[in-house]
């Protein structure tokens, strides 16, 4: 599995803990004991202190799970969790300095820290996003830098970067990675661009990177704003989309920002089609959309805001309206373009959460005040497991 790409609000969110049990961190253990089979999440917390990052064992993700916190291992700060891919162990990327911890997890659930390597000279403010391709081979994306750095997961070593300036946004503008893409042997990272207000712009890249050869080609399109989002289709094509952030920017300020659109990389390809634009607004009866997840087949799910429901009074600044509770799911068949509202999901907030797991895909549903969030089936939109938070990443383990 790609570990999850959550993005509940496009702004990115070392790690400390203690505790004795099953749920606090060791610093010793053996590193040979069977390994935990099940799935890892971390829950962000909003606390007086500030964020908190709780790291879950669950051996289901069905309703019928309960969290606790007190059985989580705490990390302060909002780290991002990252694993799977045979490893058997789940890494934390700190907010707080350019570094990943590892934890490999035990049979009876424990968490046994190992090494941490840092990434001395990155300029990455946030949590930044680290993919874990093999037990050999992993990536830390430097934002600031842009530049992928490798690293060996199971020797906590660094192997080497990967320059990706060529994928600079134009004009000056500040860059922001999107999440993670895996497609086949390829991972793709878009390269959106924000002004120096975090406006986004109107222009995109994304880098294909080959896992064996750590090549890499770099593609522009210019038609789209702030793509963040994409899903591989059965057919093996990659379709990205501008993101909910820059949806709620096009319903604000539809003079400046044009409909969020929807491209496509082919199967086999690694530069857009020229001759593929979807217009997100044309497939939600008009309403600023962006956004997208996977669902069965050539299903997949959007966000849409309907500005309908709710008070004037409450659309203050697009920041702030991506969390109220005014966004409809809308469904979308990628070979049709036929399109219709999943009203049985309800208004929620502009987050689109989204978790693919081997085979099983969720969708998340995060509250207003990010106090909690469920996952729903993304095939049958039956929920799932619920707790504490609102998640970054869920990986499945060993």
């Amino acid at each position: 599995m790609r570990a999850l790409a959550w993005c509940l609000l496009l702004v990115t969110l070392a790690c400390s803990g203690s505790g004795d049990g099953t749920g606090g961190p060791e610093n010793d253990g053996p590193a040979g004991q069977d390994a935990f089979r099940g799935f890892a999440f971390n829950a962000i917390v909003n606390q007086p202190q500030g964020q908190v990052s709780f790291v879950h064992l669950v051996t289901s993700l069905g309703a019928e799970v309960e969290v606790d916190v007190a059985d989580a291992l705490e990390a302060s700060g909002g780290a991002h969790i990252h694993g799977g891919h045979g490893t058997g162990a789940v890494f934390l990327s700190s907010a707080e300095a350019p570094r990943v911890t590892r934890y490999d997890i035990t049979s009876d659930r424990r968490f046994v820290e190992r090494e941490t390597i840092q990434f001395a000279g990155s300029t990455t403010e946030a949590a930044p996003s680290v993919y874990i391709a093999s037990p050999t081979k992993g990536y830390y994306f430097d934002e600031g830098a842009l530049r992928f750095r490798i690293f060996d997961p199971t020797a906590m070593v660094l192997l080497g970067e990967i320059d990706v300036s060529e994928a600079a946004p134009r004009e000056g503008f500040q860059a922001a990675f999107g999440n993670p893409i895996r497609r086949g042997n390829e991972l793709v990272v878009t390269v959106a661009a924000i002004d120096r207000e975090r406006f986004p712009v109107v222009q995109a890249a994304a880098v294909i990177l080959d896992l064996e050869t750590d090549e890499v080609s770099i593609t522009r399109d210019d038609r789209c704003g702030y793509m963040f989002d994409g899903v591989v289709a059965p057919s093996g094509d990659l379709y990205l989309t501008s993101a909910t952030y820059y949806a709620i920017h096009n319903a604000f300020f539809p003079d400046d920002f044009p409909p969020a659109c929807m491209l496509r990389i082919p199967a086999g390809q690694r530069a857009f089609d020229p001759d593929y634009f979807v217009d997100l607004n044309t497939v939600s009866d008009g309403l600023p959309s962006g956004g997208v997840a996977a669902g069965s087949g050539s299903r997949v799910y959007l966000k849409a805001f309907d500005e309908s429901t709710v008070s004037p009074d409450a659309l203050v600044a697009p920041f702030f309206a991506l969390g109220i509770n005014a966004w409809r799911l809308w469904s979308l068949d990628l070979e049709t373009l036929e399109s219709a509202p999943v009203d049985a999901f309800g208004l929620s907030s502009g987050g689109l959460g989204y978790a693919q797991v081997g085979d099983l895909r969720f969708l998340g549903s995060t509250a207003t005040d990010f106090s909690q969030t469920t996952l729903f089936d993304a095939d049958t939109l039956e929920e799932a497991i619920s707790f504490p938070g609102f998640p970054t990443e869920v990986i499945a383990l060993p």
